[in-house]
């Protein structure tokens, strides 16, 4: 079975969805039977935030990128199998940012990714079907503190087989 496979020099903004829908939609129309697969994805409740919202009213987690594959390449597999691991991230508490003394927010401007993960979704495909896992970073989720409210929570969990709860970057081994 053939496969291509799309990368970017950037993580971000590269236009791997683009080519790679392109890419299936070409195939779809010559008549080829087309999976497309994102193995890892990470969104911002913020930036993407109509897919957030998707997400909140389904119980669910995907991001947009793997929506626009999927319609793309008019496969049908459920988008957690086509994205396997997703992470939905928080945009920075400016709030709490501008509080911090100037030397820390020097080092809080440096990549950190545990401090602005919310939750992540990793899927295992069994014989039986797929499983659902996810890992909440309760140091980041605080009542107000995000758009994640209980109910969108609790949703979450109804389609998982395990919560792993995460308090600290420590507890994590970050």
């Amino acid at each position: 079975m053939p496969s291509v496979f799309v990368f970017g020099l950037l993580p971000d903004s590269a236009g791997k969805t683009i080519v790679s829908s392109a890419l299936a939609r070409g195939l779809v129309n010559q008549g080829v039977h087309v999976a497309v697969f994102k193995p890892r994805s990470g969104h911002s409740l913020w930036y993407q935030h109509e897919t957030f919202l998707k997400c909140k009213e389904e119980g669910r987690l995907f991001c947009e990128d793997v929506v626009k594959l999927r319609e793309a390449s008019r496969c049908h597999l459920p988008l957690e199998v086509l994205n396997p691991l997703d992470a939905l991230m928080s945009p920075l508490n400016f709030k709490s940012f501008l509080q911090r003394d100037a030397l820390e927010r020097l080092y809080l401007l440096q990549p950190d990714v545990f401090s602005h993960l919310l939750v992540e979704r990793y899927t295992l495909c069994r014989e039986r079907g797929k499983e659902n896992v996810i890992c909440m970073n309760e140091g980041a989720i605080k009542p107000g503190s995000t758009m994640l409210d209980t109910n969108c929570l609790v949703r979450l969990e109804n389609d998982t087989r395990k919560v792993l709860r995460i308090g600290s970057s420590r507890e994590s081994g970050i």
